[in-house]
C-alpha cells in the first residue's frame, strides 16, 4: 500500500484496518503485548488507590467509608474500561495492532490516563460521597454502554453472511458516523468527574482533540476506501460525526 493510500492517526492506520486477518493471526505478539501491558496498568492503578489506607483518626468513619467506597467505584471503573478494551480488540476490531498502538498506547497514554484518575479520587480522601459521584457514575455507564453496545451490534450485524463486505449503518450509528467515540469521551468525562474533575479534565479533552483531530479524519479515509458509493450515501444522510446536535 503506498503513502498516498494510507493515513496514520497515532497508534492506528489504514494499512493496519485493511488487515483483515483473524486477530491471533494478526497479532500474536503485539496483541499479546497490548493484553499484558492493559493488565499491568490495571494493577498499577489498583496500587495507587489502595496503597495508601484512610486512618480513622484523621477523618470520620463516615468520610473513611466513602473513602472506601470512592475508591473501589474509581477501581471497577477501571476493571469496565480494560476489560471493554480486551473484548473489544480480540472480538470486534478485524485489524492488525502495530507495535506503535501496542507500546505507545497501552504502554504510555492510557497507564498515564488512569494513573491521573486514580490519584485525583485518592486526592479527595477525606470527602463524603456527592452530586459528582453519582452524575460520574451515571454518565461513565452510559458512555460505556454507547460504545459498547455500537460496536456489539454491529459485530453481531455482520456476522451474518449476506453482510460481508457492507457498511453497517443501524442502531446507534443512525445517529451519529462515529458514535462510539463520542461515547469512549463521554465515558472518561463521567470518571474524570467522580474521581476530581480539576485534576482529570485533561483526560477527556485530549482524547476529544486527537478523536477529532487525527481518530476520525483517518477513519474517514478508510471508510471512504473501503465502503465508497455507501459511505458517501450515509455520511449525506447522517451528516453529524460524533455527537448529534453538536459537531
Amino acid at each position: 500500500m503506498s503513502d498516498a493510500d494510507s493515513v496514520s492517526a497515532f497508534f492506528i492506520d489504514t494499512a493496519s484496518r485493511m488487515d483483515k486477518r483473524p486477530f491471533f493471526e494478526a497479532n500474536l505478539e503485539t496483541g499479546a503485548t497490548k493484553l499484558f501491558l492493559l493488565a499491568a496498568t490495571l494493577s498499577l492503578t489498583k496500587f495507587v488507590l489502595h496503597g495508601q489506607k484512610t486512618e480513622l483518626s484523621a477523618v470520620t468513619k463516615a468520610a473513611a467509608l466513602a473513602d472506601s467506597w470512592r475508591r473501589h467505584l474509581c477501581f471497577g471503573c477501571a476493571v469496565v474500561f480494560i476489560g471493554r478494551i480486551t473484548v473489544q480488540m480480540a472480538l470486534f476490531w478485524h485489524r492488525r495492532i502495530t507495535w506503535n498502538e501496542a507500546l505507545a498506547e497501552a504502554g504510555f497514554i492510557i497507564p498515564v490516563s488512569l494513573f491521573s484518575l486514580a490519584k485525583g479520587c485518592v486526592r479527595r480522601r477525606g470527602q463524603l460521597l456527592g452530586w459528582r459521584e453519582f452524575v460520574g457514575l451515571l454518565v461513565f455507564a452510559a458512555g460505556t454502554w454507547v460504545n459498547l453496545s455500537s460496536e456489539f451490534h454491529r459485530y453481531i450485524w455482520k456476522l451474518d453472511p449476506a453482510h460481508a463486505g457492507r457498511l453497517y449503518t443501524e442502531g446507534l450509528w443512525r445517529w451519529a458516523q462515529h458514535v462510539n467515540y463520542a461515547g469512549e469521551i463521554g465515558s472518561f468525562f463521567g470518571w474524570a468527574l467522580f474521581c476530581d474533575a480539576r485534576l482529570n479534565l485533561w483526560v477527556p479533552l485530549a482524547m476529544l482533540v486527537g478523536m477529532a483531530g487525527w481518530s476520525v479524519p483517518e477513519l474517514d479515509f478508510y471508510l471512504a476506501k473501503r465502503y465508497p458509493g455507501e459511505w458517501a450515501a450515509y455520511t449525506a444522510e447522517v451528516t453529524w460525526r460524533m455527537v448529534p446536535g453538536v459537531w
